[in-house]
């Protein structure tokens, strides 16, 4: 049996406990600091340790090699201190420290190669929960971080090992106390579950003013210029069920319509009688791309509130729309934005909306009523949730399938 020297336990428990506390009273739930081989498609190379981050509903994985700050690229709050904790991590060679706990673990004789151990640190409100095991045998323990030291947990949650055996990275994990498949007939747990996924800001309302909100603001005002309805989409690759569309872009104002798809092939015979606002609105655009929209809307509300491939910004006599959906049949969130602060609230689901923008092409030089003129179609969040426990769901909703 190894037995983890006292100064090194001390040390250890030190350490778990100088990454928890600026985290134990965080409304953000859950937080976690885990540390997982990360395994390359080829079977030949060997796996290395890898930092997996969780700030609520947004996870992200980096080697916390170096620490960019502020000479890098500016990035939340949040995710600089995560991340400057990890680097003292590395450092202090955590995951030795921890492989030490297991009660029958070798630890590798060359300095240089790395112990083949998982670790997680859980913080739940006032909590911390620590576990450690073999990558290889599944070995596993489990401790309380308490101010007295490290403690037998056996009642620790098995989030994190459990949840991804042989994935190459680890998922985004739910709070403990939430299941990950709510209850249908449930209106509260339902609404509870997607609003957790879909409306926890992860960053306070002024950093999130500066980072997205001003820029949004920016965006629809000029947006809004252009035309009574107006729509900008872009995905990375849209499928069309033909063939893929790579860097598909589209927009619309008053039912002129651009797009560049292969499958229609109407940019290049739209693009030179388009009209002036159809130009601008292209422009808008490329602005939308290179200022990283989606990416900041995955700062402030999570990876799978941007998840969805389709993102669609419009504007019309409803106010200033934000849309996902993906290309593949699939439901996604809309968001409203709000025009003073520019900050996105969840107001609805929708269904498949790439495909309204042909829908809404111009007949005769005036858009198409029949087939309406508002390229973001929804139903409002509470009616959606109304209508789940019924036999037919008004639009799917990807949080409910797929996470």
């Amino acid at each position: 049996m190894n037995e983890l020297p006292k100064a090194d336990r001390i040390r250890l428990h030190g350490l778990l406990r100088a990454v928890a506390a600026p985290w134990l009273n965080a409304s953000v739930k859950p937080t976690i600091i885990g540390w997982y081989q990360y395994r390359t498609r080829h079977p030949n190379d060997r796996p290395f340790g890898m930092f997996r981050l969780q700030y609520g509903a947004r996870a992200w994985s980096t080697g916390a090699y170096s620490f960019q700050g502020s000479n890098g690229p500016i990035v939340p709050k949040y995710q600089a201190e995560f991340e400057q904790q990890a680097i003292e991590l590395r450092k202090a060679k955590w995951d030795r420290l921890s492989a030490s706990l297991l009660r029958t673990y070798e630890q590798p004789k060359d300095e240089s190669e790395a112990p083949d151990v998982e670790m997680f640190l859980l913080i739940d409100n006032l909590a911390c929960h620590f576990g450690v095991r073999n990558k290889s045998s599944r070995q596993e323990e489990s401790f309380l971080v308490t101010e007295r030291g490290l403690e037998p947990d056996p009642t620790a949650p098995k989030v994190w090992f459990d949840a991804w055996p042989e994935q190459f990275e680890p998922p985004v994990f739910c709070p403990p106390q939430m299941p990950s498949q709510p209850n249908r007939n449930n209106a509260a747990d339902v609404a509870r579950h997607v609003r957790w996924w879909y409306q926890t800001p992860l960053m306070p309302p002024v950093e999130a003013s500066e980072r997205l909100g001003a820029l949004l603001c920016v965006l629809f005002e000029r947006l809004a210029r252009l035309g009574k309805a107006v729509a900008i989409a872009t995905s990375p690759h849209r499928f069309n069920d033909a063939c893929g569309d790579n860097n598909w872009l589209a927009a619309i104002v008053d039912g002129a319509l651009w797009e560049n798809g292969a499958y229609f092939n109407s940019s290049a015979k739209t693009l030179g009688s388009a009209p002036r606002a159809l130009h601008e609105a292209m422009g808008l655009l490329q602005e939308v791309l290179t200022s990283g929209v989606r990416q900041k809307l995955a700062e402030y509300l999570g990876r799978e509130s941007a998840c969805p491939d389709t993102l669609i910004l419009s504007a019309d006599e409803r106010g200033y729309l934000i849309a996902l959906s993906s290309s593949t049949d699939d439901g996604g969130p809309v968001y409203c934005v709000d025009p003073i602060s520019g900050l996105p609230s969840l107001v609805g689901v929708a269904p498949r909306l790439d495909w309204r923008f042909a829908e809404c092409r111009a007949v005769g030089g005036e858009s198409d009523e029949s087939k309406g003129g508002e390229v973001v179609q929804f139903v409002p969040l509470s009616e959606w949730i109304e209508g789940l426990g019924g036999d037919e769901l008004p639009y799917d909703y990807p949080a409910l399938n797929h996470i």
